[in-house]
Order: C-alpha cells, then sequence, then structure tokens
C-alpha cells in the first residue's frame, strides 16, 4: 500500500530528528507506521489495563498489526451516519431516518419535489471518499472490508460497474448545494484568524 501523507510527513520527522511523541493515526495507518520501527511497544500497559478484554475484537488486528500492541483507540465511530433537518422532515411527511437506500432515493425525491434541498455536502477528498465508502457499506459489506478496513485497493479495481456505482450517479445527481470548496473554507479560516470579514459565494446563475 502506498503510504498515506501523514505517514510521509512522520518519516520527514522521525530523519529530522524531530518524531512526535504520539500521533492520531486510524486503520491502515498504524500499520504502515508500525513498519518503520518507530512504534512503542504497549504490551506491559495493554496487559495491566486488560485491553485485550475490553477492546472490541474487531480493532485488535488494527492496533495489534504484528500481534503486538502499538496503538490504542482514542474514540470508535462509524462513517454511516446521516443528519437530518426535523423540520425539513415534518414538512415532507416523513417520519423516521431512511434504513435503505431505496428509502434514501425516495426521501430525497420528495424534498427535491417540495423545491428542498437533498444532501449538503462540503466538497473535500476525504468527504467524497466517505459518501463513496457509505455507499459500499451499505451495498457489500465485504467489498467494504476489504477495499477500506484492509486496504485493499484491487478489490476495488477489479469489480465490474455495478448498482453501487448507479447509486453514486444517483447522489451525484441529488447534491443541491456544494457548501463550500477547500479553497473557499481555507480562506474563510484564514479571515476568521484574522478578523476580516467573511468572502460570499455568488448564487448559481
Amino acid at each position: 500500500m502506498t503510504p498515506s501523507s501523514d505517514i510521509l510527513q512522520l518519516n520527514a520527522d522521525a530523519i529530522a530528528g524531530n518524531p512526535p511523541p504520539a500521533v492520531q493515526l486510524k486503520g491502515p495507518e498504524i500499520a504502515q507506521w508500525n513498519e518503520t520501527g518507530q512504534t512503542a511497544d504497549l504490551t506491559d500497559l495493554a496487559t495491566k489495563e486488560g485491553w485485550d478484554k475490553t477492546v472490541a475484537p474487531e480493532l485488535l488486528p488494527v492496533m495489534k498489526p504484528t500481534g503486538t500492541w502499538v496503538a490504542v483507540p482514542m474514540n470508535i465511530h462509524r462513517i454511516n451516519w446521516t443528519w437530518a433537518s426535523a423540520k425539513a422532515m415534518k414538512q415532507l411527511g416523513i417520519t423516521e431516518m431512511p434504513k435503505t437506500w431505496a428509502e434514501f432515493n425516495a426521501d430525497c425525491d420528495k424534498a427535491v419535489a417540495a423545491g428542498l434541498i437533498c444532501i449538503s455536502h462540503l466538497s473535500q477528498d476525504w468527504t467524497d471518499a466517505t459518501t463513496f465508502e457509505n455507499v459500499v457499506y451499505g451495498m457489500d459489506i465485504d467489498l467494504d472490508r476489504k477495499a477500506f478496513v484492509e486496504g485493499n485497493v484491487d478489490a476495488l479495481k477489479s469489480r465490474p460497474a455495478d448498482e453501487r456505482d448507479d447509486e453514486i450517479q444517483r447522489l451525484r445527481a441529488k447534491v443541491g448545494e456544494i457548501t463550500m470548496s477547500n479553497e473557499l473554507l481555507l480562506e474563510r479560516c484564514h479571515r476568521l484568524e484574522g478578523n476580516l470579514p467573511l468572502p460570499r459565494r455568488r448564487p448559481s446563475e
């Protein structure tokens, strides 16, 4: 697997003699950093505090990529979360969150028909990737584990186009508002730090 930008930066800092005392990484990045030989052995602490009994079994291979504790979960969260406007749901007569992509698409059609924004999306690489993973997760959990947990990119490249790709295209068509681009987001951060007025986006013609 190609090292992530975080791993490359960590290696650069370590070579420069300035390695961090601790770092927050996730998933395959832990194994990548462990391969450099610059992780600490946390086995004694893990044994003392009983991590093997308290940490979710699915996370043990991530925290122990070679059988030795080199990381510990700081928090656990999922990517398949959806937030919705209670006000909009009430207006549309939607009484509960959708449980399937078919229900989601039907609710989105109701929102669009009522002149509401179906999906408000922050246009960044990580949000685009997470949206794609959401679809894969909801349709093929085995592929999700291979591609996104184990980092097996070939699992995605070797498959034929199917309903997952169709769902991505449907989502793209329903994005009613790109909240802000990377560049605009950074500009707003800089302006806030300098107590400057925020720029405004012109509405689409």
